[in-house]
């Protein structure tokens, strides 16, 4: 952790605001198949993973804002996994890019996504969480 540091704080290489609340960027070049994003986190920033190498990634469900080209180039990715019963806020082109991988969401929840602002033009591609 930066803990001297006013603004910011990491964590094995990832870069939030200083509360954790905002994740500013995940290293393109960092290894590791899945990322978890920590719980308490609420926003993903502008291009936040953009042109990242994972593979698939877990965001929890409080998140409630994923801004513009969050996952920008993110051609890797096989799964995106949103626990949320409410779908997140998305920018523009924050999913655009991800080589039409899967969107897993809360059981029940698929015809919320799938008719949600930003996420319909996903709706092929949201199914329920693996059990």
């Amino acid at each position: 952790m930066c803990s001297e540091n006013n603004n910011f704080s990491s964590e094995n290489g990832v870069l939030f605001n200083k509360d954790r609340t905002t994740l500013i960027c995940y290293p393109c070049a960092k290894t590791g198949l899945e990322y978890r994003i920590p719980s308490g986190v609420t926003n993903i920033k502008d291009q936040a993973f953009s042109h990242s190498l994972l593979n698939s990634i877990i965001i929890p469900s409080s998140i409630i804002n994923i801004e513009s080209y969050a996952f920008w180039f993110c051609t890797e990715l096989t799964s995106i996994t949103i626990e949320a019963t409410t779908p997140p806020t998305l920018g523009f082109y924050a999913l655009e890019s991800t080589n039409n991988c899967i969107i897993y969401v809360p059981l029940s929840f698929v015809s919320t996504y799938r008719s949600a602002t930003g996420w319909s033009i996903f709706s092929e591609r949201i199914q329920n969480m693996p059990s």
